[in-house]
């Protein structure tokens, strides 16, 4: 579906008009899993376009088609998304309930694409939670899977979510040696949306250690990056994230403002 390779190159508005259509014609032919995965597509777009409430109307309709037409890797990847919004939306006791009902159907059929998602996916709930044993181990355990399936994407997305639970538990070292080898790999694959975490997760890192030239570089790498890819909430956390470190260390009022009119927003703006 052309909505959803323009989702993954990050062309998020052009995204929307052709699942609106196929969505359309899909309901004209009766066909629920073509169905199914219209409305996953537009509920992914309504997510990262900040409008996560929209996205979980549709990615419930997608899960109700999923399940109308008995496939069963359509219905776990629905209640993915469906986990993945409510994430985005606070509810993580939920969230987590969604990804594991996805893992268990994952692992029922031999899906192990859909697996490493929803182990991803549940370690970084559990973690947004404030449970960091619980999701040190979920991370864990989708590292060894994905070392084991060589799939370096997969991999490198592995060792970040590690590295921001290890640096959430104070072990600072293993966390940034975690965050150097993803970024390696993110960048092996040409991944821009995975460098931009690593960079942030870096920048924390120096920040912590009372580095701020360096925590500054890597907090502005990871705002270039959030630019080019064009995801509107994630642009919004990296300016947040650096206004907030401009002004703890007293760099000035210019120098915010210039920040947030980088990435394409003024002060006055509506919230990002």
């Amino acid at each position: 579906m052309r909505a959803t390779a323009l989702y993954f190159l990050a062309r998020y508005p052009e995204g929307l008009p052709p699942a609106t259509e196929a969505l359309a014609v899909f309901e004209q032919l009766g066909d629920q899993r073509g169905q199914a995965g219209a409305h996953t597509a537009i509920a992914n777009i309504a997510r990262v376009s900040g409008d996560p409430v929209r996205g979980l109307g549709h990615a419930k309709r997608a899960l109700e088609a999923a399940q109308a037409c008995s496939h069963t890797p359509t219905e776990a990847t629905s209640l993915n998304n469906l986990g993945t919004i409510a994430h985005s939306l606070g509810d993580f006791a939920q969230s987590v309930t969604y990804f594991e009902h996805a893992l268990r159907l994952a692992r029922a059929i031999g899906h192990h694409r859909i697996e490493r998602v929803a182990l991803n996916n549940i370690g970084a709930s559990c973690e947004a939670a404030g449970d960091m044993e619980a999701a040190l181990a979920w991370h864990q355990e989708s590292l060894r899977l994905k070392e084991a399936q060589g799939d370096r994407r997969s991999l490198a997305l592995s060792l970040n979510n590690l590295g921001i639970a290890l640096k959430k538990l104070d072990r600072d070292d293993e966390a940034r040696a975690r965050q150097e080898r993803s970024l390696a790999l993110f960048e092996e694959v040409g991944d821009r949306w995975g460098q931009a975490y690593c960079h942030q997760e870096f920048g924390d890192l120096a920040r912590r250690r009372g580095d701020l030239v360096t925590a500054r570089r890597h907090y502005e790498q990871a705002l270039e990056l959030r630019r080019e890819v064009g995801e509107r909430l994630l642009v919004g956390e990296a300016v947040n994230t650096l206004a907030d470190f401009l002004l703890e260390h007293g760099e000035g009022e210019a120098d915010l403002i210039r920040t947030v009119r980088a990435a394409g927003y003024a002060l006055d703006s509506e919230p990002v």
